[in-house]
């Protein structure tokens, strides 16, 4: 399911036609997200998820000959709350 379809299931869900309205909710919420985890603070959104950042260590290898090394870097990691696992459980 893509970003639009989800919109689309939102506005039925509150039974409103201002489709325009919840894109611009739910690309502001990623915004506000985004900007959060680059300044290296969590997010939490209790009985749905967490994400904070993690540190990735630098690795380095070989492919064919050509040598190749990335930087530690910041790496947002997801962790779904119980409450919500759950929830996914008991809909299957």
């Amino acid at each position: 399911m893509n970003k639009t379809q989800i919109i689309e299931l939102v506005a039925e869900k509150i039974d409103t036609q201002s489709i325009k309205s919840i894109t611009e909710v739910l690309n502001n919420f990623i915004e506000v997200v985004a900007e959060l985890l680059a300044d290296n603070q969590a997010v939490n959104i209790q009985g749905f998820l967490s994400i904070q950042n993690k540190i990735q260590k630098a690795k380095s290898g070989n492919f064919n000959g050509v040598k190749w090394e990335t930087k530690d870097r910041l790496m947002p990691k997801v962790k779904l709350s119980s409450k919500f696992k759950e929830a996914v459980q008991n809909e299957n």
